[in-house]
């Protein structure tokens, strides 16, 4: 029901679902991935989720998740982003590249904010039930 009410196409968006157990879905936002090189440059973003639910809980994961940078046709290229040791967002002491220092945070903001608008929904949704007696 919350994926209905966030998204244009539902229809589009859900990938897969098992009834009492996960529901996949996919989604895209613009300007997320940002990174600072004389200018600040920002790409749109592609992600999957799955919201697995057990024993009255949900988790959260984000499985994959995309940069979209257009070529000079205006067709968006879609490219992997992995955070995790990539010589490209950090130094060899580890440190996050000044460039790319307000990337992560950015992207991560995005889905904590999406997460927290699915917590939100559920919760609120149980709590108007229970006053209105549904």
């Amino acid at each position: 029901e919350w994926i209905n009410k966030t998204f244009n196409k539902p229809s589009e968006v859900i990938k897969a679902q098992v009834e009492n157990d996960y529901i996949r879905f996919q989604g895209v936002s613009k300007n997320e991935y940002c990174y600072h090189n004389l200018v600040t440059m920002c790409s749109d973003i592609k992600y999957e989720i799955e919201v697995s639910v057990k024993d009255g809980k949900y988790k959260f994961d984000v499985l994959d998740l995309q940069k979209g940078d257009k070529d000079k046709y205006g067709i968006v290229n879609w490219g992997d982003v992995k955070f995790k040791k990539s010589w490209m967002y950090f130094k060899g002491n580890g440190e996050v590249r000044k460039m790319y220092a307000d990337t992560m945070p950015k992207i991560a903001n995005y889905f904590n904010v999406l997460n927290q608008s699915l917590y939100d929904y559920i919760y609120s949704q149980n709590e108007a039930a229970k006053k209105n007696d549904w």
